[in-house]
């Protein structure tokens, strides 16, 4: 009779750590897919969102993707660029004092796939915009979905993206999807005519044409070593 007891006791605990662990591995792997971010169930409302995290800009969805997330700017750098120029970057990685929320989550928090980022060069108002985000290589993660647009069937069949900001939610339409060097100052710049002829001239396939603005979307292309960028330049309704 003890043996059947303790027989029944462990079998119990080892379905309890089975389920601890199941429960463990869903949890990362929601933190993989980039599920750490606010619900907005009730729909994107800028004014509670920033009561979670001030450096809140707004909100990004892509048709098609799991690119579903909160756009963050760190507004201290924001600010120092806007008033002087530039940016000190201080010491150690400049990556991270100038695109902090590439490596933190929407609270602040060290995260390995971080959060979309909107550059610090850029207003998310402004006729040309450029925002950031890893391409993790696991589906639904930040930015790794921009990969689904080098197929051409696929850019053809999910042309749309919607921007909420504080002034309300802006449409977009995919225009061309474009590789190009990190460094180039024509995309990674402020003038807008110069960044579409640019990735017009670079186009995997789509057309750029005249727009009220633009909003770039950038990911790592080829690993995240390479200096080589994939981006989707849509144009602003």
């Amino acid at each position: 009779m003890k043996k059947t007891v303790r027989l029944a006791l462990l079998i119990v605990g080892v379905l309890l750590i089975l389920l601890g662990s199941v429960s463990v591995a869903a949890a990362s792997l929601d933190m993989r897919r980039g599920r750490e971010k606010p619900d907005v169930s009730a729909g994107i409302d800028m004014t509670a969102l920033r009561a979670l995290n001030p450096d809140i800009v707004g909100w990004l969805t892509v048709d098609g993707t799991g690119i579903d997330f909160p756009v963050l700017q760190d507004r201290a750098v924001r600010e120092e660029y806007v008033s002087t120029g530039r940016v000190d970057t201080g010491e150690g990685d400049p990556a991270r004092r100038l695109y902090k929320y590439l490596y933190t989550d929407y609270t602040g928090e060290d995260s390995r796939t971080g959060s979309i980022t909107l550059d610090y060069r850029y207003d998310l108002t402004a006729p040309y915009v450029v925002i950031h985000g890893h391409n993790a290589g696991s589906r639904g993660v930040m930015f790794s979905d921009l990969k689904s647009f080098e197929d051409e069937a696929f850019f053809e069949a999910h042309r749309s993206a919607l921007v909420y900001t504080d002034g309300g939610e802006r449409e977009l339409t995919l225009q061309a999807v474009a590789v190009v060097d990190a460094t180039s100052g024509a995309v990674y710049g402020n003038d807008s005519a110069a960044a579409a002829k640019h990735i017009g001239e670079h186009a995997l396939f789509g057309e750029v044409t005249e727009s009220d603005g633009y909003v770039l979307l950038s990911t790592c292309y080829a690993g995240k070593d390479s200096m080589e960028r994939l981006v989707l330049l849509y144009g602003m309704i």
